[in-house]
């Protein structure tokens, strides 16, 4: 192999070997800046939430009414209502479909959405428990297309990188 080679495939290999690990460094930051946002969008909706159920004097319509205004408005999982002694009051569920994800990205990438809590009370008694959960499916949909962002960033960066430095190899060794 001649040194033009040598020289070549090493720094090709080093320079790979960085914008490799950039990469993975940025994924695993927007992952959690992802499930921090879904953890945070659920306690924001759980607090306000709560503080406008507890206007409904214990009232499960109003009540109901309230929360399915909320579940329809947002990317919510799960929504539930329990007293305090753990029946559940009223609920809202949806299936999650992840039709614009690929297996593969399914399979590899774990997100977690946690529950979100908070009192529901009506002046001074507590009426029960507000539980809020994201839906992870629009976490997904986001954390896969940053991801195909920064492939395609990256592949032009390497290219770029290369192709220069195999210009200026060539001129250096000539």
């Amino acid at each position: 192999m001649s040194f033009f080679k040598q020289i070549a495939l090493m720094l090709s290999t080093f320079l790979i070997i960085i914008l490799t690990t950039v990469l993975v460094l940025n994924f695993q930051s927007a992952n959690e800046s992802v499930q921090d946002r879904l953890y945070e969008d659920a306690k924001n909706t759980a607090t306000s939430l709560s503080l406008s159920l507890g206007t409904a004097n214990g009232d499960i319509s109003t009540m109901s009414t309230m929360i399915n205004a909320n579940f329809d408005s947002g990317n919510y999982l799960h929504i539930s209502l329990v007293d305090v002694d753990d029946e559940i009051l009223y609920e809202r569920k949806k299936e999650s479909e992840f039709s614009d994800v690929p297996q593969w990205f399914l399979d590899n990438v774990t997100i977690t959405a946690p529950v979100a809590s908070a009192n529901v009370s009506a002046g001074w008694s507590q009426v029960g428990i507000l539980n809020v959960q994201s839906d992870i499916v629009f976490a997904y949909k986001q954390l896969y297309s940053i991801l195909i962002g920064l492939l395609i960033s990256f592949s032009i960066i390497a290219f770029v990188a290369l192709t220069i430095l195999y210009i200026i190899l060539a001129a250096i060794l000539k």
